[in-house]
């Protein structure tokens, strides 16, 4: 196997095309990680997330919360009829986008307060599991062995980031982390339509958003 190392970096926005084909790159903020990208096709009208979103539980461990929350708005403001994320089957609608934003938003809300009255992780999470019921029963459908992932998945791991850490100023952020994303060999691009027509969108880039993608480390 021959790798090819990076050869272009890009800031915000980066268009490849492939015939008639568009593919557009975006990196909102950072996220679940600093460096997240996600790929659109307007014309397809299909968002390929990786891990900012799993189906059925999104994965917040290490997580950046008003980041991620701003990249969910983000592709929810997207004209897209397809939602291939990072894990599961593909989405044909923006119900556990939705949803699983929701509960991002009401984890940061309750997270802060009970931050701000100096309640501790475990004790928080106590009181907040009864109270996020509704949402979370949006994402999970209420499904036991589905909640259990969701409590571990998203709540054990995304409350003690929110009531520990305090979120790095833009502007630190900014000299922490380069702006730019690299790009690694674009040849596995040519093998698009033919996911795309054989409906194999999510076990092909579950993987290939993992490998085509990195961020510069920080200094």
């Amino acid at each position: 196997m021959t790798h090819t190392l990076p050869t272009e970096t890009y800031a915000g926005t980066h268009v490849i095309t492939l015939g008639d084909r568009e593919v557009r790159l975006r990196n909102i903020d950072r996220a679940v990680t600093p460096g997240d990208t996600f790929l659109y096709l307007p014309k397809e009208k299909i968002v390929i997330t990786g891990d900012l979103l799993v189906n059925p539980v999104s994965f917040a461990l290490s997580s950046y919360p008003s980041g991620w929350i701003k990249t969910l708005d983000y592709i929810d403001s997207l004209d897209a009829s397809i939602i291939v994320p990072g894990h599961g089957e593909p989405l044909r609608d923006k119900k556990l986008l939705k949803a699983t934003n929701a509960v991002l938003k009401e984890l940061v809300k309750r997270g802060t307060d009970a931050r701000s009255r100096g309640v501790d992780p475990d004790t928080a999470r106590t009181k907040i599991m009864p109270q996020i019921k509704e949402v979370m029963v949006a994402v999970t459908g209420d499904v036991p062995a589905v909640n259990r992932a969701f409590e571990t998945q998203l709540v054990d791991w995304f409350l003690p980031s929110r009531l520990r850490r305090v979120e790095w100023p833009a502007e630190r952020r900014d000299r922490a982390y380069s702006s730019k994303v690299k790009i690694f060999s674009t040849h596995w691009l040519n093998s698009l339509p033919i996911f795309i027509a054989s409906g194999r969108l999510g076990s092909y880039f579950s993987v290939s958003i993992a490998l085509i993608v990195c961020r510069d480390t920080p200094r």
